[in-house]
């Protein structure tokens, strides 16, 4: 029986009829002769087709201090000495008026994207049966071309795969096999979460799309042996070696977080109780690397010290011969009489303009300098300020001027750290029970219980985040097929594991998180009904719930659910027509990740 995949992408509603995949084994056409072809033409409606959430945040984009394109800010948010938040424009958008957010960086709402459009899906099959071996061949290109879709109009995918099964004796088989997929739409290469473009930031990005429209490529390794040691006893050995590449190799896209290798060890020992009864003891051996050389995102952060008073470290500078940098600066304050009273005029004090000198940088006697900079004059949060200097940060008085030099300062020393894809790599042992139970020739069911115990294996000990470097969860993966008449069948169960995430970097330091991966309940159901002996009606549903590792179970849950209708009529053993509907809703904690998407269709099916 074929496993549910444990995801929220679309397309692991393949497994269970979705998009009508056919059966375990061979069909009627296939195995009435070595080869097959078939075509499926579809014109379709998708009222989402970036998947982006009804309402979006599209920042715009200006030239960042490296000269690379960055968020373009309408204002700067200026803090002041008791955390009040002051807006300044920066000048970079006339007479702005438009939207911006807690950080200044300017927007625009935008809302999904609507298109109809054709899919066109050959394919062709090789099968070659002996008494003792199967061997299968195939290919299908897929083209689906949109009408309205802003940029590239058509995606295209390629997949090939080629298997292996021999019986060597009586007791003992073998199988053995690759598959191949290069595709444009990623839940097509990785059904493992709704794919989301983000910036080198982290931040969910307009620019790049909500779905990357590159080439993306997945090749599936995988060998079982198979020995039956007695009457009653048998063996299991696997193994699966995956490969996920993504085109997309910016700081912090796709291939930075999701490039990855997957190498698979299966053992299982099973105990025929009955006829109708079996129970197994198993053992799965995962190991996830996580391969690109882009970085996931970089973080700065201070890290604080002592409170200096700037005056006296000058002069202790000054006596020692140390380097003092001064700075002369206008600042306002209120005019003074002769007797050193403020001048007032309606109330208000009387301000005038004077020119007053700042330290800007003192040597220390070992050679360490701490440079100061004032609350008005942000430059500390760029490059002025290298990893592990230090440096201190004056206040503002009444009348918006820097502090003295006389007053205290708080010296921070500026941190550094760099995430790379390989700090989520994971080692991951399952120890699980099972049974499998034939209640009636209509009616069976399968189920594994066990835990999961996960060690992640790139976290260090400066990675500012913390995350934990192992956790344990529980391993479920259950499910019950009856056919309760002729050509229907109902279908459904439940799946609970980890796996990996398309989100890494959430926040920043002090108030995010690096999320390692996330676990994922899934519950899905089938049902294909058979109304005559020209008309199949097929129904599937699916429900994931996803909470991220421990470490960032604050961001809350990605809940996502996915619904398909689909009716076919039979023209003739070679011919059919399709009409389908799909439902597709991410309901997320995370701002701008949550979409809604309908998608209809109608189309002929040829085999040969």
């Amino acid at each position: 029986m074929k496993k549910i995949v444990s995801a929220a992408g679309l397309a692991a509603l393949g497994a269970v009829g979705l998009h009508a995949a056919a059966g375990d084994g061979l069909s009627r056409i296939e195995a009435s002769k070595p080869w097959s072809i078939k075509a499926n033409l579809r014109g379709f409606y998708d009222d989402n087709v970036f998947t982006t959430p009804d309402s979006f945040k599209a920042y715009y984009t200006g030239v960042g201090p490296d000269g690379k394109p960055a968020r373009a800010k309408a204002f700067n948010i200026i803090e002041g000495p008791n955390g009040e938040l002051t807006e300044v424009a920066t000048g970079n958008f006339k007479d702005y008026k438009g939207l911006y957010d807690s950080n200044g960086y300017a927007y625009r709402n935008m809302g999904p994207v609507s298109s109809y459009g054709i899919e066109v899906r050959p394919s062709a099959t090789l099968n070659l049966v002996t008494d003792q071996t199967v061997i299968s061949a195939g290919y299908e290109y897929g083209l689906r071309w949109y009408n309205d879709r802003p940029g590239r109009s058509s995606d295209q995918s390629h997949i090939a795969n080629l298997s292996i099964n021999h019986s060597i004796d009586a007791n003992t088989s073998i199988s053995l096999g690759d598959k191949f997929t290069l595709a444009q739409e990623p839940d097509v290469v990785d059904s493992a979460t709704p794919l989301r473009s983000v910036d080198a930031d982290a931040l969910f990005n307009s620019d790049a799309g909500f779905r990357n429209n590159l080439d993306n490529l997945n090749n599936n390794l995988f060998f079982s042996l198979d020995r039956r040691l007695n009457e009653t006893l048998s063996a299991g050995l696997g193994y699966q070696f995956d490969i996920y590449r993504y085109a997309d190799d910016s700081a912090g896209g796709f291939a930075a977080r999701l490039d990855r290798n997957h190498h698979r060890l299966d053992l299982n020992l099973s105990k025929q109780l009955s006829d109708s009864t079996s129970v197994l003891l198993g053992y799965q051996f995962r190991n996830v690397g996580f391969t690109s050389s882009q970085m996931l995102g970089e973080e700065s952060w201070p890290e604080q010290q002592l409170a200096f008073d700037v005056a006296e470290l000058v002069a202790n500078a000054e006596q020692n011969g140390q380097d003092v940098e001064r700075i002369d600066r206008e600042v306002s304050l209120p005019m003074l009489d002769a007797a050193g009273n403020v001048v007032m005029e309606n109330g208000e004090p009387v301000m005038e303009t004077k020119t007053e000198s700042f330290t800007t940088k003192v040597s220390l006697e070992d050679g360490t300098e701490i440079k100061f900079y004032d609350i008005t004059n942000k430059t500390y949060f760029n490059d002025d300020v290298k990893v592990g200097e230090l440096y201190g940060v004056r206040g503002i008085d009444q009348y918006g001027n820097p502090d003295v030099d006389d007053s205290s300062v708080v010296v921070h020393r500026k941190k550094y750290y760099r995430f790379d894809p390989d700090s989520r790599n994971t080692d991951t042992h399952y120890l699980f029970v099972g049974v499998n139970h034939l209640f009636t020739p209509e009616l069976q069911a399968s189920a594994r219980v066990g835990a999961q115990f996960v060690r992640y294996t790139g976290v260090d000990d400066a990675n500012p985040f913390n995350p934990d470097d192992s956790t344990v969860s529980p391993y479920v993966d259950a499910n019950l097929a009856y056919a309760y008449a002729e050509g229907s069948t109902l279908s459904g169960g439940i799946r609970h594991e980890r796996n990996q995430t398309d989100l890494a970097l959430l926040g920043a330091v002090g108030s995010g998180g690096q999320a390692m991966d996330q676990e994922a309940t899934t519950i899905y159901a089938s049902i294909n009904h058979r109304l005559t002996s020209r008309i199949a009606l097929n129904a599937t549903g699916m429900y994931t719930m996803s909470r991220f590792d421990d470490h960032v179970s604050w961001l809350g849950n990605d809940d996502y659910l996915a619904l398909g209708l689909n009716a076919s009529y039979y023209i003739n053993q070679h011919l059919s027509a399709d009409l389908g509907y799909n439902f597709d809703d991410l309901d997320s904690a995370i701002d701008q990740r949550s979409f809604t998407r309908n998608r209809v269709y109608v189309g002929l099916k040829a085999s040969y």
